[in-house]
């Protein structure tokens, strides 16, 4: 499936097959931007606004969205297979011609057959996930997380008449705010005007945006398991 792609203008979602405009691959502001057909003709002269900047509308490239993104892939060296990138933890951009690259696969088989020793000591420049800031959030996150497992546990060992230490639960759990910004919803230009003037609707609406990641460490592993974004608006929004 093509990546969903949304138009700056009027919010809707760009169907697939639809003509669209896009702000070119060497726009030097490194704004992006798409306007489907609809707003793109409705936009009279000879600019568009994008984020406060003007855009030249005979600049923006034509296209049709039909486009289907294929996850990159990496061959093992070993048994010539492949496997994605991401799956692989191969970094592209970060990658040293002169190693080779055993898929997960083939790097476990050589662990077992003692061709390769398992890292016990991780190296300084590789952080984990309990290295990232602590925050009074992700420390309210993290108790209150710790205490409802260690209840669920109890209530499991009662119930099997066992001890609650006999009963397996989810270690090496941490939790980190990883994003804390204070960001602005800019209120869609059309809207505005048929708005403004009656409701008193405002161009902007600021809002604190969190991310917070749940990660489990497995095997030497940060793993991971939710995300939650949040936007959190004030008193200030009507």
């Amino acid at each position: 499936e093509p990546p969903v792609i949304y138009c700056i203008t009027c919010g809707c979602k760009i169907k697939r097959q639809q003509v669209y405009y896009t702000t070119p691959e060497t726009n030097v502001a490194d704004i992006k931007g798409s306007w489907c057909h609809t707003c793109f003709s409705e936009s009279k002269g000879e600019k568009i606004v994008l984020e406060g900047s003007s855009h030249r509308k005979s600049d923006l490239v034509k296209k049709k969205h039909e486009v289907d993104e294929e996850e990159p892939w990496v061959a093992c060296d070993h048994c010539q297979g492949w496997v994605h990138q991401i799956c692989g933890m191969f970094n592209k951009g970060r990658n040293n011609h002169g190693q080779h690259f055993l898929c997960p696969d083939c790097l476990v088989r050589s662990v077992e057959t003692g061709e390769r020793q398992r890292m016990t000591v991780r190296p300084q420049a590789m952080l984990e996930a309990r290295d990232l800031p602590v925050s009074n959030l992700s420390r309210y996150l993290e108790h209150h997380l710790a205490a409802a497992l260690m209840q669920e546990r109890g209530a499991r060992a009662a119930q099997q008449g066992v001890k609650p230490l006999d009963v397996p639960t989810a270690e090496k759990l941490s939790v980190r705010v990883v994003n804390n910004v204070v960001k602005k919803c800019e209120t869609k230009p059309r809207y505005h005007d048929a708005f403004s003037s009656s409701a008193g609707y405002p161009p902007e609406f600021p809002y604190r945006q969190r991310v917070v990641m749940l990660f489990q460490n497995l095997d030497g592993v940060d793993v991971c398991l939710f995300v939650m974004y949040v936007q959190e608006y004030g008193p200030e929004c009507p």
